[in-house]
């Protein structure tokens, strides 16, 4: 069985709908639920949700470049979130949409018929990452622009993922860190309290807050312990969304990433040592692993890290939770997986060990499957296949 969801049913039953082995959909009308769909045998997921709207889910797949596109099909290991097309729509406003991880958010909320609109400087996103049919402010969340993009949208979610995401950049320049991910999230706190904002998702990082563990997999109740900038302004933007939960009710959910990877991710950035590698070897150029190459790390695949903000929509409120696999996984294996996704035999020079670098981590997701329903569903072979015939499709 692959699924239960809530629907109508037929001749007005409502009942408890199945998705079978086979992808087909099973009406039982014998069970009944009180939350059950009201729609026309929708065959769909469904909740309440807090903010008094009714949502569910149907499966969604990447299409051919790496973007996610709706199916009638069973769930697949890649994206299962969208909304009911007979529900209501959420006016969403993603900080940093235009971005890696920000794109695939962005799609996976208009898949779901939710209105979207994105704040991007494209410092580091691209406008091509963006749909046509998605409006981009192109402004700083600094900037004055930003507050009249609230009044003018009036969002009743803001995502915010717009970040200095580099470990390396945070300990060359700490102040502009801070002011980035630190400031940058109370702005858009403070932005969102005063205009009446229901619900404010944070991307936050697992893989640079808890520095150096003392067990593995990490809960979100582990002792934070950041090791970089980047980890301690992240946490700096956690603790102001606390502020504004306590002193102004601003309700939220903080979902602390492991490292992603996927389509889109810029094979030229500072981070991302799958996207650099790929873009490397697909060149017929030579890999540097820092170290032995046995320092393991938990990565996440972009759309998995999609389908979680999509249900944190509805759920864990008030809570930081951790969105990764809950295995660790070595440089050596990063490279060996890429060299048979593009049939390289390049081979991999070693480097000294990179300073402050976490040897071991990876996270525990299992508070994030009890409050949303996520776990990851994409295999690393699986997403890094995706992330490479990505970057060939777009070279």
């Amino acid at each position: 069985m692959g699924g239960v969801g809530f629907c109508r049913g037929v001749r007005g039953q409502r009942g408890i709908g199945k998705i079978c082995a086979d992808g087909e959909w099973r009406f039982d009308g014998s069970v009944r639920h009180p939350n059950a769909c009201r729609g026309r045998n929708c065959g769909h997921y469904l909740r309440r949700n807090r903010l008094g709207l009714r949502q569910a889910s149907r499966s969604l797949t990447p299409d051919e470049g790496g973007l996610l596109v709706p199916t009638t099909a069973a769930p697949d290991p890649f994206i299962r979130a969208t909304l009911c097309a007979e529900e209501a729509q959420m006016r969403i406003l993603v900080t940093g949409g235009a971005g890696f991880i920000g794109s695939h958010v962005v799609e996976a909320y208009v898949a779901a018929g939710h209105d979207v609109r994105v704040i991007d400087n494209l410092s580091t996103g691209r406008r091509a990452n963006v749909a046509k049919s998605v409006q981009l402010y192109e402004i700083d969340v600094h900037s004055n622009e930003t507050a009249r993009a609230f009044e003018e949208f009036r969002p009743e979610v803001v995502n915010h993922l717009a970040a200095q995401a580099s470990v390396k950049l945070s300990t060359g320049d700490p102040v502009h860190d801070l002011e980035v991910n630190g400031g940058g999230t109370a702005r858009i706190a403070d932005l969102a309290v005063r205009h009446g904002v229901k619900k404010l998702i944070y991307s936050s990082t697992g893989g640079a807050l808890y520095g150096d563990p003392d067990f593995v997999p990490v809960p979100e109740t582990h002792p934070i312990r950041a090791l970089s900038p980047y980890g301690t302004s992240k946490r700096v933007g956690e603790i102001y969304l606390d502020l504004y939960h306590r002193t102004h009710g601003l309700n939220y959910t903080i979902l602390r990433y492991a490292n992603a990877y996927g389509p889109r991710q810029d094979p030229q950035g500072e981070a991302g040592v799958c996207a650099i590698f790929t873009g490397l070897l697909l060149s017929g150029k030579e890999c540097t692993i820092d170290g032995d190459g046995e320092q393991q790390k938990d990565y996440v695949y972009v759309g998995d890290i999609a389908r979680a903000n999509v249900l944190a929509l509805n759920a864990g409120d008030g809570q930081a939770l951790n969105i990764g696999t809950g295995r660790g996984i070595t440089v050596n294996e990063i490279f060996s997986t890429l060299q048979a996704a593009t049939g390289s035999s390049v081979p991999a020079r070693y480097g000294p060990p990179r300073p402050g670098d976490v040897r071991n981590i990876w996270l525990d997701s299992s508070l994030a499957k009890a409050v949303l329903g996520w776990e990851p569903q994409t295999t690393f072979a699986q997403g890094i296949q995706a992330a490479v015939d990505w970057l060939r499709a777009s070279s």
